[in-house]
């Protein structure tokens, strides 16, 4: 396990141990763990904890103030349970990935297996919530978070407009329902600067910048129009947030004509004093000569 990155950077500052638990011994040491434990989780497939003799009966009789928390996939009953769960497929299953993407290119994933660091962050306060009825009653509990409800909960907005027969957006790429321009914009190319591996080599000229833009209501768009200065902005329709959704093909156009003759930083820094959220894009390279960094 120490040689690898991936686990010594999730795991530093942490104990552990491997048991066979299909062993008596290994499932003997299981249980003087268990006595001095205030939490139990597993993420395993339905049923393998029962197997293990790792059910809550066992974790109850062993320890009755424990905190068991199991994370199914797709939960322990219904015709999905037994489903074998997976990052990217959870996402994908949870709703959120027909949601991302561009404009007729389809749905697009995350990058990130999204579902994975969301059960963790939900499984932890959980555990919160189990110490605390712990800490109110003098009982331990066993709480199942099924790790699509994890996700599905990120998209309740968009079930409930289905559901009363609202259209629902789909690949809107950097766009946004509540503002307008909102956007990742292309700058001038920034010649000179290079990309290097950790060897010092260089790899590439650093090219393409972006800028970042998110128009949050009308104050902010007069800022950004005056900004610009730009008559094609000039439009009564514009002034609305309604207006501008209703012809951002234009707006991004425009947008990306003033952002293409400037270097990100400074486009950022123009649209900052002008009083619009705005900042560069900054790859690694780019954030070894940041300011703030």
């Amino acid at each position: 396990f120490d040689q690898s990155a991936y686990f010594n950077e999730y795991n530093r500052n942490k104990r552990g141990m491997a048991l066979a638990m299909d062993k008596p011994e290994g499932h003997e040491a299981f249980l003087r763990l268990l006595a001095k434990s205030d939490i139990v989780l597993e993420n395993w497939s339905v049923g393998v904890a029962d197997r293990l003799g790792v059910s809550w009966d066992v974790i109850r009789e062993a320890n009755p103030r424990a905190i068991f928390i199991q994370m199914p996939a797709f939960g322990q009953t219904g015709p999905e349970a037994n489903r074998v769960g997976f990052g990217p497929g959870i996402e994908q299953m949870g709703g959120l990935v027909a949601l991302q993407g561009y404009e007729g290119e389809g749905p697009h994933r995350s990058g990130i297996s999204y579902g994975d660091p969301n059960a963790g962050i939900v499984a932890a306060g959980a555990a919160a919530i189990g110490l605390l009825h712990r800490e109110n009653t003098g009982e331990g509990c066993h709480i199942v978070l099924r790790q699509r409800d994890n996700l599905t909960g990120m998209v309740g907005e968009y079930m409930v407009a289905a559901s009363i027969g609202i259209d629902i957006p789909r690949q809107m790429g950097n766009r946004d329902l509540q503002m307008a321009p909102h956007g990742v914009y292309r700058c001038l190319d920034d010649s000179g600067r290079y990309q290097a591996d950790v060897a010092g080599n260089i790899v590439r000229e650093l090219t393409d910048t972006w800028v970042a833009i998110a128009c949050e209501d009308d104050d902010q768009w007069e800022r950004l129009k005056g900004l610009i200065g730009d008559p094609r902005l000039n439009r009564a329709d514009y002034d609305t947030l309604a207006g501008r959704k209703a012809d951002e093909g234009t707006l991004d156009q425009v947008v990306g004509e003033w952002t293409a003759t400037r270097a990100a930083e400074a486009a950022a820094d123009e649209l900052q004093a002008a009083g619009v959220a705005a900042t560069p894009v900054l790859s690694p390279l780019m954030l070894l000569g940041n300011r703030q960094m």
